[in-house]
């Protein structure tokens, strides 16, 4: 998952001019405060466009894959809440070169200020005339937009409000909603809480659940994926990391207002393979399960040996 030339481009001339000595105390800082799903209004952007964009353009590009998969509708609007520097922006125009119209809404100056200044210097006509808006979730009208985008931004706000955020971005979707969170038991129980939501309003949840019915999972539990994605030197550095990659942990959630909802099963954990099997945990029609494929049962095997944690099992395989 890599950022598109142009937002590459732009992020370096800003750090550049922007940036001096050593961001390792900020990325510590950074990273504490994300973990615990603490408030960005103090972030250091500097640390942040280094450690915590990349992750977070990488989790939500990885969504709008499953979203592509699922649906063949092409957005031409997009309305992002709780945008930060534009992070999901740049994965949504990754994703659908076709998007016209663009929206951002952030509750913090600084992220606000960062965005337009890289969206200027970034020469993509779409994300320079897009449109910043300072405010909080709860405080702000949404303008209606074809696709929606909430990334990291529910665990800036209280429990008790998730649910009439999610009622406001779901009437502001005119066909799809597409949430992320960090992949953490703070990050998914507001994850369900949307779940709960969206469902009461009859959205269409089209993944990861390939069901409609209730969340199976116990409350101790939390539905979560990981992906992965390359490490700048700088982000090495930030990060006192010797690997030259990382995983991110995410939960999510893609609510549609006309695709159907998908069948099958989503494996909820790594496959754990032996020369006699593969045994998935799987969510599938409000139930969990684990499912053993024997080896022995060539095509099965072969057609499940593929897969991967997150993957969706095709109950009618082509």
């Amino acid at each position: 998952m890599t950022y598109p030339t142009e937002i590459a481009r732009a992020i370096e001339t800003w750090l550049i001019a922007n940036v001096s000595g050593s961001q390792r105390v900020g990325a510590a800082a950074l990273s504490e405060t994300f973990r615990k799903g603490g408030s960005s209004r103090h972030v250091d952007l500097a640390s942040y466009l280094t450690m915590r964009a990349p992750a977070t353009f990488a989790a939500v590009a990885k969504c709008l894959n499953e979203l592509q998969s699922r649906d063949a509708t092409l957005p031409k609007s997009l309305l992002d809440l709780g945008a930060g520097p534009g992070t999901a922006t740049w994965a949504a125009l990754n994703a659908f070169p076709a998007l016209q119209n663009i929206t951002m809404i952030d509750q913090h100056r600084d992220f606000i200020y960062i965005g337009q200044e890289l969206a200027r210097t970034s020469e993509m006509a779409t994300l320079s005339a897009a449109i910043f808006k300072q405010g909080t979730l709860q405080g702000t009208d949404f303008p209606e937009a074809d696709l929606v985008t909430m990334s990291y931004a529910l665990a800036e706000i209280a429990e008790t409000d998730v649910a009439n955020i999610i009622y406001k971005a779901w009437a502001a979707a005119s066909q799809t909603l597409v949430i992320i969170e960090p992949g953490t038991p703070h990050g998914f129980k507001r994850i369900r809480i949307a779940r709960e939501a969206l469902l009461r309003a009859k959205a269409t949840i089209i993944a990861p659940c390939t069901h409609q019915a209730p969340c199976p999972l116990p409350q101790t539990n939390w539905c979560h994926f990981e992906v992965r994605l390359q490490r700048s030197r700088a982000h090495m550095h930030a990060k006192a990391g010797t690997l030259p990659f990382e995983d991110e942990p995410y939960s999510y959630l893609i609510a549609s207002r006309h695709a159907t909802p998908p069948n099958g099963a989503r494996i909820l954990r790594g496959p754990l393979m032996s020369k006699h099997d593969i045994k998935l945990q799987l969510c599938a029609d409000g139930k969990i399960s684990t499912q053993a494929f024997a080896s022995r049962d060539k095509q099965a095997f072969k057609r499940v040996k593929k897969l991967d944690w997150g993957d969706r099992l095709n109950v009618n395989p082509e």
